[in-house]
């Protein structure tokens, strides 16, 4: 059994059905699977444990059904409505105060309201704040609040952290409380004084037991390496975890730390390679997964998703070259999947005809054209039928109803497929969870048309992380320090702690006062609050290892030197050095090697080859022979070349065709210098024109989805004035 928390302190509170409130919902999962993992029995009642957040939307919803005020009358909101709200808002005071990324700034803005309710500033400080209104920013924001706070009482809603300032005015108010049993707090770190405020008022009320979490015996020295490159140091620390599994296969290990976006990619895959070396092709399962809340990626960057927002932007006219290719071969629509050849064809005619930007039309012409080899029926079929269901659907309508129209058209494109993989079926489900989201969002945007709901569902798939399951088998739990939290560890490394790691830097809120920030103790306001946080989150971890504490950095980064944290001066300092072997260990896995299962792919099913031509000799041959043997091979024997990309309007290389044409005519009807020069202006006007006709007559046979009447004439116009000017100077 994975033991990531010890029981012990709460089992008084599961004998007497207290109800445990948590800080997040990563903690209460590690409850959950360590309660159910200790039990004997196959059924057993669930402990009551919930998130804190989670909680006061459920007492709020519980005080709406007893019909109390002002419960009964609002609507709480969720986070993403919250943050579509705040968009809206912003871009709708553009004129007033530009911005680059309302999106970014949203998210601020919804940060310094929290805030600001959180840490009471407005009660306690209204008029320091509106004193600062000669700042542009605080004033801005002062602005976004008020229309804020009016749209959600034109609409009877409420935040949640509006929804905490008013539970805590009830329970000022009221001399018996509506909730039943006891409450128990744990593994909250410095509170903000309004929850604060709330735990105070719940025990006036209530039995209310504060819980400190239980501390490991704390190993007596920890050991901190120094590595030359952040490479040495991913190597040690996967080849470290692995060695500690296979040690003991129920350890709990924590690797926790402050990591970028490329290091948190780096480090999963490392530690998915090094535990598992089928890992790269066993697309069924994991054998050994990581209990993380940095996926390193968004919903939009998974495969299966991205392809889905994709077909269903395809009701949509104008469209990108690139998505058109990408959705011909993706492997999520199966619509025309056996007809592989077809495929490959309809893309190498539309990179031919078509540009980087054009229009859903142009592109269906060629799908649907008979008699061809690029002739897809399928696609073309569910193409029409889904355009058509767009063109019967309301054009400004609710979240909820787009929600059913594009399921509507990725069923009509068979999306997803079949075969999915198990981290496939997941991201399935963070999609659908996201399509809940977008349906409830018409309470705070209103009416949507098609291209604002797509840019919403696109928005909001960025911001929700592919994967926030929780595995009770996972032995590794890869998070930020402060998100570690709670939990105990067997063996725990502290990652890349720096001095520039940990503590973090201060990011002060640039929309509220620096000075209440600072007065306040705010997080993030200033250095000595950085490093008090961050020297209360260094003491629980290290008091939650049972074995081994570790810490590493690396000095050099990017030509920088960078110094180990201060929190490890009395560790024992190591600096290995580099091994001049290169290990193959990693890559045929430990115990897996000779493992290996062989799968025969029979090809068959792939393009088939069509006949060559017969292959032809020449100088050039020669020359890229000498340059590179590979590509004169695939070049003159396999007769490969790269597809065409797409070109925004005419290319260089079309249009100079095009002016051969016109020219080929020209010089045809001029036999010598002399009759150029017989000639009068009109005459060699009406010349050039004619040549101009055959020169977008090509244009139009070779472009002919592009070439319009308006754009010919144009093209027209340009080519005879540039043929009158080089005939005439």
């Amino acid at each position: 059994m994975i033991n990531r928390v010890s029981l012990e302190p709460l089992k008084q509170a599961f004998s007497l059905d207290t109800t445990i409130l948590v800080p997040n919902n990563r903690l209460r999962e590690a409850l959950i699977s360590s309660f159910a993992a200790a039990q004997n029995k196959h059924a057993f009642y669930t402990p009551n444990i919930i998130s804190i957040d989670v909680w006061i939307r459920s007492i709020w919803e519980h005080f709406a059904n007893l019909g109390l005020l002002p419960f009964a009358t609002r609507l709480p909101i969720s986070s993403s409505e919250e943050l579509f709200l705040w968009i809206t808002i912003i871009e709708n005071t553009s004129a007033k105060t530009p911005l680059l990324n309302p999106e970014d700034t949203a998210r601020s803005v919804s940060h310094a309201y929290q805030l600001l309710r959180q840490w009471k500033l407005e009660e306690d400080h209204l008029d320091d704040i509106l004193n600062y209104r000669t700042l542009p920013d605080i004033a801005a924001f002062i602005d976004w609040k008020a229309e804020f706070e009016a749209q959600c009482d034109k609409n009877h809603l409420v935040s949640l952290a509006d929804c905490l300032t008013l539970i805590n005015a009830y329970f000022d108010t009221c001399e018996h409380s509506n909730l039943e049993g006891r409450f128990c707090l744990l593994g909250f770190l410095a509170p903000p004084p309004l929850y604060a405020e709330l735990f105070d008022r719940l025990g006036r009320l209530h039995d209310v037991e504060i819980i400190e979490p239980s501390h490991c015996k704390s190993p007596q020295v920890g050991t901190h390496f120094t590595f030359d490159s952040w490479t040495a140091e991913l190597d040690t620390v996967c080849q470290w975890a692995r060695d500690r599994l296979l040690e003991s296969p129920e350890s709990h290990i924590g690797l926790i730390g402050e990591f970028n976006e490329m290091q948190l990619r780096d480090i999963k895959q490392r530690i998915k390679r090094e535990l598992n070396p089928h890992a790269l092709l066993n697309f069924e399962r994991e054998t050994w997964e990581i209990n993380s809340s940095q996926t390193g990626s968004n919903l939009s960057q998974e495969p299966i998703v991205h392809d889905a927002l994709l077909a269903i932007s395809l009701i949509r006219e104008q469209q990108t070259g690139e998505d058109l290719c990408r959705v011909i071969h993706s492997p999520f629509i199966v619509i025309e999947q056996e007809n592989a050849r077809s495929r490959v064809e309809l893309e190498r005619v539309i990179r031919n005809q078509l540009t980087a930007r054009c229009r859903m039309s142009d592109f269906l012409y060629f799908a649907g054209e008979t008699q061809k080899d690029h002739h897809c029926p399928q696609l073309y079929r569910a193409l029409g039928n889904a355009r058509e269901l767009q063109r019967r659907h309301a054009k400004l309508t609710s979240s909820a109803n787009w929600v059913q129209l594009f399921e509507k058209v990725l069923r009509e494109l068979g999306w997803p497929g079949l075969d999915l993989t198990n981290h496939q079926v997941q991201v399935l489900k963070r999609w659908q969870d996201t399509l809940e989201q977008f349906s409830a969002l018409s309470t705070v945007t209103g009416k949507l048309d098609l291209n604002a709901a797509l840019r919403c569902l696109r928005f909001l798939c960025r911001s929700t992380q592919a994967q926030r399951y929780f595995s009770y088998r996972a032995n590794i739990s890869l998070y930020k320090p402060e998100e570690a939290v709670g939990l105990e560890f067997d063996h725990l490394w502290l990652v890349n702690l720096n001095d520039q790691a940990w503590p973090l830097d201060s990011t002060p809120s640039p929309f509220l006062p620096y000075k209440l920030q600072f007065e306040k103790n705010m997080p993030g306001s200033h250095g000595s609050a950085q490093y008090a946080r961050a020297a209360a989150t260094f003491t629980a971890l290290s008091r939650s290892v049972r074995q081994t504490l570790m810490s590493s950095h690396h000095n050099l980064d990017d030509g920088q030197k960078i110094r180990p944290s201060s929190f490890v001066k009395d560790f024992i300092q190591e600096c290995p050095k580099p091994s001049p072997t290169v290990s193959l260990q990693s890559i045929y896995g430990h115990h897996y090697y000779g493992k290996q299962l062989i799968v025969n792919n029979p090809d068959d099913s792939q393009v088939a080859i069509s006949p060559l031509p017969q292959a032809v000799g020449g100088h050039q041959v020669l020359s890229d022979q000498s340059s590179c043997p590979f590509k004169a091979f695939a070049k003159h024997r396999l007769n490969v070349s790269p597809l065409t990309k797409f070109e925004l309007g005419l290319s260089a290389a079309v249009r100079g065709n095009a002016l051969h044409h016109a020219l080929e005519y020209i010089f045809s009807q001029l036999g010598t210098k002399d009759s150029l020069h017989a000639l009068s202006q009109d005459e060699l006007n009406t010349l050039c024109y004619h040549a101009a006709d055959l020169a977008v007559g090509y244009l139009r046979r070779v472009k002919k989805t592009l070439m319009t009447p308006t754009f010919l004439r144009i093209e027209k116009n340009r080519t005879a004035t540039l043929l009158i000017k080089f005939l005439t100077d």
